[in-house]
């Protein structure tokens, strides 16, 4: 199935209906709601496929999609409400990015915000959504460990880390060429502590499925990235 075509059937099943068409009257003219909907994916695709993006593109987000569904069990256990926010929090998560910018995920909170408010999706959706957004911003691993939904969102996203060592690396570069105007020594110190950072938890991954499939995975990745990164410096 297409992205598209996915999102449309995502919106289907959210109960989408389209933006400005409540309380005219009378219900909304057949197909307004998909064409509502693919507003919001045309607005989607133009920002996932930004010329500076060469790992926060559509890619990225298939792969948390598919990450999403193996792990659709323990996000349907709380509820079709918490599992819509859920997969909606996938499809905005990196709407907005810049690498030059510490605001990424705020700013694609509001825009998931405003896009279910333009679908009228029901407000709790897109709120909560809003809500497991901003807890990819990987800052700490404390406050996700006691919400399920976002431990879940924050293991989606950081899958990568624990992919096969090809992927891995395609993924580092691809980080590599999206902060590329930024001074080299200071992309690499940067990235250095950022790693180190999920290197020193006691578990990089929050959920039991995560940590089983990739934890060990994902430190192999890590520490031999880190010392690829510091003999680049000497």
């Amino acid at each position: 199935m297409s992205l598209k075509r996915r999102w449309l059937a995502f919106c289907r099943r959210a109960g989408a209906k389209p933006g400005g068409a409540a309380g005219q009257g009378g219900p909304p003219e057949a197909g307004a709601a998909e064409q509502a909907a693919g507003e919001a994916f045309r607005d989607l695709d133009r920002r996932y496929r930004e010329s500076g993006r060469h790992y926060h593109t559509w890619a990225h987000v298939a792969a948390c999609l598919r990450e999403l569904r193996l792990a659709r069990r323990a996000a349907d256990t709380a509820g079709p409400a918490e599992a819509m926010a859920l997969e909606l929090a996938v499809w905005f998560h990196d709407a907005v990015y810049d690498p030059g910018r510490e605001d990424n995920e705020e700013r694609s909170a509001g825009l998931a915000v405003r896009w279910a408010s333009a679908l009228e999706l029901a407000s709790a959706v897109g709120e909560r959504a809003a809500g497991l957004i901003l807890a990819t911003r990987h800052l700490s691993q404390g406050p996700a460990e006691q919400d399920p939904a976002k431990a879940l969102l924050r293991d989606i996203d950081l899958a990568v880390l624990g992919a096969c060592r090809a992927r891995y690396l395609r993924y580092e570069r691809g980080i590599a060429r999206e902060y590329a105007r930024m001074p080299v020594e200071r992309f690499r110190e940067g990235r250095v502590k950022l790693l180190r950072g999920f290197l020193s938890r006691s578990e990089i991954y929050a959920t039991p499925g995560f940590r089983r499939r990739l934890e060990r995975r994902a430190r192999r990745n890590l520490g031999l990235a880190i010392a690829r990164l510091e003999r680049a410096g000497h």
